[in-house]
């Protein structure tokens, strides 16, 4: 199945896509919202990987973020739902709020320095319509990764899917996963 370009979303939508980038241009979007063929989303997800450098490089990405958060505040129509940054003592993801960030900066910095996941999910009301965007930061600030680089491996990405995919077919619940599993599948074999 073929994925869309950036010409195939909405100019008003890609302003949204681009306020949750990183460096203000977004760069590749996920799922089904990424294919031709889905002509009707309510969920977008978004992948980023970028690079942050010089001095100050976890200050530069703790005030990214909460300018996205002031955004929000400021924006009737942009709902921050969540936000995961690093993991506490048992392995679970970090929350954040506008509030912990303005109080807990020190914190917020030393949870950018470790591997976990850094995502951002946001209700937006655009066209008259509510939308879900999902944004999954893969991060190299000044020498650190926020990520594990076998994380973003074709084997690794292939296993992960193929154990997905069986867990899907144990559940039929879950056919809009099961089908992109196949198609993500599919689509990294041919890459390959």
């Amino acid at each position: 199945m073929q994925t869309k370009s950036k010409n195939d979303f909405d100019n008003k939508l890609q302003n949204v896509f681009n306020l949750m980038s990183i460096k203000g241009k977004y760069n590749n979007i996920v799922g089904s919202a990424s294919l031709k063929g889905i002509l009707y989303n309510s969920d977008y997800d978004l992948n980023e990987m970028d690079h942050i450098k010089g001095p100050g490089a976890f200050d530069k990405v703790y005030e990214i973020f909460k300018h996205k958060f002031q955004l929000a505040k400021s924006n009737s129509n942009m709902y921050i739902t969540d936000f995961k940054c690093g993991a506490d003592s048992d392995g679970q993801p970090l929350k954040w709020t506008y509030d912990d960030l303005i109080k807990k900066k020190a914190q917020f910095i030393q949870a950018l320095q470790t591997k976990s996941m850094i995502k951002l999910d946001i209700i937006y009301l655009i066209n008259g319509t509510y939308v879900e965007i999902t944004e999954v930061y893969f991060l190299d600030i000044g020498s650190h990764t926020t990520y594990n680089n076998k994380e973003l491996d074709s084997t690794t990405i292939k296993s992960e899917l193929l154990k997905a995919m069986a867990e899907c077919d144990q559940d039929s619940k879950h056919l809009k996963v099961y089908f992109l599993i196949k198609i993500s599948i599919k689509n990294l074999i041919n890459a390959l």
